[in-house]
């Protein structure tokens, strides 16, 4: 039931943004409580752990196997043959590596936060004169505190893909999924895009109210990307079972979790090399304020330069990068239906 699966999928990744959001908001607000810095990270740390196993804990009372599992387990050599045969599978693997750009700026906010921001509002002379992190910052005569600078840009990108979650079992009624595919990849370069154009100019000084909701309409497309993969993969179980009469769940599902190591550390990588390009300066270490918090390395207008555009325009190409191995997807429209009804009539005949 395809219809069943999209809203269970989007149910699932929209429980696990919430859950990646939460210690985003609760562990600032924990380390300076009265619990303090180690105390509010062992509670988060406890709090989390135990929701997270009591919420795992609820798959073993509510799922219920649709498909009857193999009794044999395929060998090293069969698993490799089952992926060369498997087009969608290989196609949704070159769209992820190809995209992996995408992410950069979700997991460079600290870099954005740090330097596009509270740099810009930091009064040197007086962290010169006191040795003084944050009365440094509170003479730049910014309204939101330093500590959660990085949190509120944080939940700006989960904001934006929370209702992406939440819409795309609606236009799964309207459209294929390599149409939302291309469509919101195309929404993510355009977003990307705009957002470098509007703070090029200069980037130390960046306006954080537009740049909340530049955040927001960036998240969009990374929502729906949280939810389509999951889709195709499941998507090309069935194309498999179809092509060979093994389903081989295991190893497509399996790729799912390979790939997003693979693109997290291509993204990684690609950090690093925009890092050294543009001159950026490490932190000295030991260099530290009278209250033992880390002193940052003023960057220069150039390097500022250079982390706008590895927050917007590396994940701009990456978004474009993404949709040409779509364009190869035939699984789709006339050619799904005829083999899903296939896969009905197999299903029948099997029980």
């Amino acid at each position: 039931n395809e219809k069943e699966r999209t809203q269970f999928i989007s149910n699932g990744r929209l429980g696990s943004t919430f859950g990646g959001i939460l210690p985003a908001l609760l562990i600032p607000i924990l380390r300076q409580s009265s619990l303090g810095l180690r105390g509010g990270y062992l509670f988060g740390a406890i709090l989390f752990g135990v929701m997270g196993a009591l919420l795992s804990s609820l798959a073993f009372f509510t799922t219920k196997e649709r498909i009857e599992p193999s009794t044999t387990t395929p060998t090293f050599k069969e698993t490799v043959h089952v992926v060369g045969q498997n087009k969608l599978l290989l196609l949704v693997i070159a769209a992820a590596i190809l995209g992996s750009t995408m992410v950069i700026a979700n997991i460079s906010a600290d870099y954005i936060a740090n330097y596009l921001i509270i740099q810009g509002y930091t009064d040197f002379d007086v962290l010169a004169s006191t040795n003084d992190v944050v009365a440094a910052y509170k003479a730049g005569g910014f309204w939101i505190p330093r500590g959660t600078i990085l949190t509120t840009l944080t939940v700006a990108i989960g904001a934006g893909m929370v209702p992406a979650m939440v819409v795309f079992p609606m236009l799964r009624k309207k459209f294929d999924l390599k149409q939302i595919y291309i469509g919101s990849s195309i929404f993510g370069v355009i977003a990307h895009c705009v957002c470098y154009f509007l703070f090029m100019n200069d980037p130390g000084h960046i306006n954080i109210y537009i740049l909340w909701v530049c955040l927001f309409l960036m998240g969009f497309p990374l929502g729906i990307y949280n939810v389509i993969t999951y889709a195709f993969i499941a998507d090309s179980v069935d194309y498999m079972q179809w092509k060979t009469g093994k389903r081989s769940e295991g190893v497509c599902f399996a790729f799912q979790t390979f790939l997003s190591k693979v693109t997290a550390g291509i993204a990684g990588v690609v950090t690093g090399w925009v890092l050294e390009i543009g001159k950026y300066q490490k932190p000295i270490d030991g260099n530290l304020d009278i209250n033992g918090k880390q002193i940052l390395a003023q960057q220069t207008p150039f390097t500022q330069k250079w982390l706008l555009i590895m927050v917007t325009l590396l994940p701009a190409l990456g978004f474009l990068l993404t949709m040409i191995p779509m364009f190869f997807n035939d699984y789709t429209g006339k050619k799904k239906e005829k083999i899903q009804k296939e896969l009905e009539e197999i299903r029948k005949k099997e029980h």
